[in-house]
């Protein structure tokens, strides 16, 4: 439990480990009451959210999320009291006062209260390994693009170069979708570089031509990709 007293708390291990995750999406963080995380990206192409074990008592705003983090690491599990215009970390007799930043100057950082995204159409999972491996092949053979693809009724995962199609080297895992619309047909390109997330099984619903949502099997988490531009679904761009 990671609540001590109503202004008070203390973060977990796997709230820090989504903190770093965030991170790495936006610089910025703003925090609402409640127990739910969510940042977008600057270019507005990754989406997150997560629901966490802790309930946030206030609304703050955090420029340089990863200065608060290493300011964190800095104490032994400390306690957070939430005050008017900063907070106080304290473990022991070492005591850190971090102020928050103004809300305004970071509001591009949360996504929109709604996000209607068109029907799924293909559905498939990847475990922890599968995903880690062809993430890992991407960067030992310099591919920056991930290609989602039907071959009949398997997908694939495809670490290539779309610039240099029949002159690079390639790498792919093939899955067996838990779902799939008979007619479907698609080619959806992705960056592998926006796939630096969370360590654990994955859910990818491919939504038609617009999106994928990667849905993580363990815990409450969830990642929205926009797709590249070149993207196919169905003969549509």
């Amino acid at each position: 439990m990671t609540t001590v007293a109503n202004n008070t708390m203390k973060l977990s291990k796997q709230t820090v480990a989504i903190l770093k995750s965030m991170a790495g999406i936006n610089s910025n963080i703003h925090v609402l009451p409640g127990d739910e995380l969510v940042c977008v990206s600057p270019g507005k192409n990754i989406m997150f959210n997560a629901h966490v074990e802790e309930q946030f008592p206030t609304e703050f705003a955090i420029w340089d999320l990863t200065q608060f983090l290493g300011t964190h690491s800095l104490f032994n599990d400390p306690e957070i009291e939430f005050g008017e215009g900063s907070l106080r970390m304290k473990s022991g007799r070492q005591f850190c006062e971090y102020h928050y930043a103004d809300p305004r100057l970071v509001d591009g950082c949360r996504p929109p209260k709604t996000l209607n995204l068109p029907p799924v159409k293909v559905v498939f999972e990847l475990s922890q390994q599968e995903l880690s491996d062809v993430l890992r092949a991407a960067a030992v053979l310099q591919l920056p693009n991930l290609l989602i693809t039907n071959d009949g009724d398997k997908v694939k995962v495809i670490a290539h170069d779309k610039e240099k199609p029949n002159s690079t080297n390639k790498f792919e895992i093939e899955v067996t979708p838990t779902d799939m619309d008979v007619n479907s047909d698609f080619k959806i390109h992705i960056r592998a570089e926006n796939l630096k997330v969370l360590p654990g099984d994955y859910e990818f619903s491919v939504c038609e031509k617009l999106a994928i949502l990667m849905k993580h099997k363990s815990i409450d988490a969830n990642y929205t990709l926009a797709v590249d531009n070149d993207s196919v679904y169905n003969g549509l761009v």
